[in-house]
C-alpha cells in the first residue's frame, strides 16, 4: 500500500508541486517594494550609510517587480545609501576556480553568489569590480570609492579590498534578509590574523581589463574550509569547532535553534546567546519580520570590535588546537562539520 507521501507525489509531481507553490505566492504571499521599504526602514540604518547586503529570498514569498525591488526598497529605506554586494565568479572554492584557468570578465561574468547580487550586477549605475576572484559590485554614490583599484589589493579580503574599504567606514552595516551566511567573515579572518588562512605561496589568476586584455594577478588564496572553524571550550573543557558564520551572527531564529542544538556545551551556546542579547539590547543589532523572514541591520564597526576580540581570544587561548595538523585530524574524524 502506497503512503500518503508515496501519493502526493504521483498527483502532483515536482514541477507542479512548484508551480502550485509559485501561484499560492502569488496571490497570498505578496511582498511589495512598499512593504519592504517600511521594514527596512526600521532597521535605523543610518542615510547615506554603506550597506553589505547577503539575502535568502525565499521567505519574502512573491516579490512583486523581482528582486530589483529589493534593492529599490533598501535606497527608498535609507536616502544616499550605497548598496555592495559579493559577486564573486565562482561558488565552489577559489583554488579551484583558479586551478581550472578561468578568465573572469568583469562585464559579462555572472556572479555567483547569489540572484539578489546578479540582479545588482545588471543594474544601471552598478560599478564591478576587477579583481579576478572577489569582486564586488556597488551601486550608489559611494560606488566608486568602493570599487576601484581594489583589483590590486594583494588579499582577497584585505585593506585594500572593497570589504576592507567598507569595514573601515564608520557609517557601514549589513542587512541581513533571513540569513547569516555572509562574507564578511571572511574579513573579520583577515583582521584577526586567523592561523591557517592562506595557501601557501601565490596563485595566478586572470581576468580581462578595462581594454579587453587579458591580465595577469599573482593572488593569496584562503584555504578552503578549515580557518572558517573557531574554537571554544565548554564548562567540562570538551572541545567545540563552531562554524564561522554560526559563531559571529546566532541570527536567525531557525539557524539560532539549529546552532543551539549542534553545540554540545550549554555554556558554549549561553556566551553566544549573552553576546546576541547584549548586541539587540545596545542597538548593534536591529531586527525586524518581514512576511516569514527575519531582517537585521548591523552596525559594523561597534559588531567588529566585539567579534574580532572574541575570535582573537579563542586564537589565544587554544593556540596548538589551532595546528594544521590538528584540524585535520579532526576534519578526518568527523569532528569539524558544518
Amino acid at each position: 500500500m502506497k503512503s500518503l507521501v508515496e501519493l502526493k507525489r504521483e498527483m502532483f509531481p515536482k514541477g507542479l508541486r512548484r508551480e502550485l507553490q509559485n501561484l499560492s505566492n502569488r496571490i497570498f504571499r505578496r511582498t511589495t517594494e512598499k512593504k519592504l521599504a517600511r521594514a527596512f526602514g526600521q532597521l535605523n540604518i543610518s542615510p547615506g550609510a554603506l550597506v553589505c547586503v547577503h539575502s535568502m529570498l525565499s521567505g519574502l514569498g512573491y516579490i512583486v517587480g523581482g528582486p530589483e525591488s529589493v534593492i529599490k526598497a533598501i535606497q527608498r529605506a535609507v536616502p544616499g545609501c550605497t548598496i555592495m554586494m559579493p559577486s564573486f565568479p565562482f561558488s565552489g572554492s577559489a583554488k579551484d576556480y583558479v586551478d581550472f584557468g578561468a578568465i573572469y570578465d568583469r562585464d559579462n561574468t555572472p556572479s555567483q553568489s547569489g540572484l539578489l547580487t546578479e540582479c545588482l550586477r545588471k543594474m544601471p549605475g552598478a560599478v564591478r569590480g576587477l579583481h579576478p576572484t572577489h569582486p564586488c559590485v556597488a551601486l550608489g554614490p559611494r560606488a566608486h570609492e568602493l570599487i576601484d583599484g581594489s583589483e590590486n589589493s594583494p588579499t582577497p579580503f584585505g585593506d585594500d579590498s572593497t570589504y576592507g574599504r567598507f569595514s573601515a567606514d564608520k557609517n557601514a552595516y549589513l542587512l541581513l534578509i533571513h540569513t547569516n551566511n555572509t562574507s564578511i567573515v571572511h574579513r573579520v579572518q583577515e583582521m584577526v590574523e586567523m592561523p591557517n588562512l592562506f595557501l601557501e605561496g601565490m596563485y595566478e589568476a586572470r581576468a580581462l581589463d578595462v581594454r579587453g586584455e587579458v591580465k595577469k594577478y599573482s593572488v593569496s588564496l584562503h584555504t578552503p574550509n578549515l580557518p572558517l572553524y573557531v574554537i571554544e571550550h565548554g564548562s567540562n573543557g570538551e572541545r567545540e569547532y563552531l562554524w564561522f558564520p554560526d559563531y559571529v551572527l546566532l541570527f536567525p531564529k531557525y539557524n539560532a535553534d539549529r546552532i543551539k542544538l549542534n553545540v554540545k556545551s550549554d555554556t558554549v551556546f549561553e556566551k553566544l546567546q549573552k553576546r546576541h542579547e547584549f548586541f539587540i539590547a545596545e542597538g548593534i543589532y536591529s531586527i525586524k519580520r518581514l512576511m516569514e523572514s527575519e531582517i537585521m541591520g548591523v552596525k559594523l564597526n561597534l559588531w567588529l570590535d566585539y567579534v574580532n576580540k572574541d575570535v582573537i581570544d579563542s586564537i589565544t587561548s587554544h593556540q596548538n588546537e589551532y595546528d594544521y595538523s590538528v584540524l585535520i585530524e579532526e576534519y578526518r574524524n568527523g569532528s569539524i562539520l558544518k
